[in-house]
């Protein structure tokens, strides 16, 4: 009786280990975009076009990589379990669509969004932008992007970054929380991204938020 349980026990753990890496590893990496296949899509949206255009008159590729990446977190937010309602964003690939989604976005959304502004500008090549993975919480499949600016290399993560882990760095292992701050977190619109700011609206706006990260930082 014992010994019947015992291989009971151990061949369940073992149908879920390998489901388990099935649904969270495998497929994600061959069924979800931009994942296993590299897809760049064209800018379908007049506003982020005119956001890109204003990025591209930054000099300096360094600060050009972390405007873009600014950008890109502005533009969306994150929630803990959205994913379980949300799941069918993973395949979001248009650019128009993406940037009109309130809410959830998933790593390998963000970082399409991300990429996409990259590489259009004209400053990167796809075969530049490295694509990596890492685990987290040995449960998902996490995707961040790796480039190299002046010798630098940069980890991009925008998922990452609302995990409180610096610019720079990427996501993974254990016990990782989303802990928001109202202000930093709110969705804004590319509509209201363009809006009428002017530019100097546009730096204040930076600045305030680098007060916000400095303060949430201190906490």
């Amino acid at each position: 009786m014992i010994f019947h349980l015992y291989l009971f026990l151990r061949n369940f753990i073992i149908i879920y280990i390998i489901c388990h890496i099935t649904l969270a590893f495998i497929l994600p990496y061959f069924l979800v975009p931009n994942y296993f296949i590299r897809y760049t899509p064209e800018i379908n949206d007049a506003e982020v076009q005119k956001v890109l255009n204003r990025l591209k008159k930054i000099k300096d590729q360094e600060k050009f990589v972390r405007a873009v990446f600014d950008f890109v977190i502005e533009s969306t937010y994150y929630k803990n379990f959205w994913i379980v309602l949300y799941i069918h964003r993973v395949f979001l690939k248009d650019i128009k669509k993406i940037v009109e989604t309130e809410g959830y976005l998933p790593c390998n959304v963000q970082n399409l969004l991300l990429e996409t502004l990259l590489i259009k500008s004209g400053r990167f090549k796809q075969e530049e932008i490295k694509h990596r993975y890492d685990h987290i919480n040995l449960s998902v499949l996490h995707q961040y992007l790796v480039v190299y600016v002046n010798g630098k290399r940069i980890e991009l993560d925008p998922w990452g970054y609302r995990a409180k882990k610096p610019y720079g760095a990427h996501a993974h292992g254990l016990k990782l929380s989303h802990k928001e701050n109202s202000k930093l977190n709110r969705f804004i619109s590319i509509r209201e991204y363009m809006g009428e700011m002017t530019l100097i609206n546009r730096l204040k706006e930076q600045v305030k938020n680098l007060l916000a990260i400095k303060s949430l930082t201190a906490e």
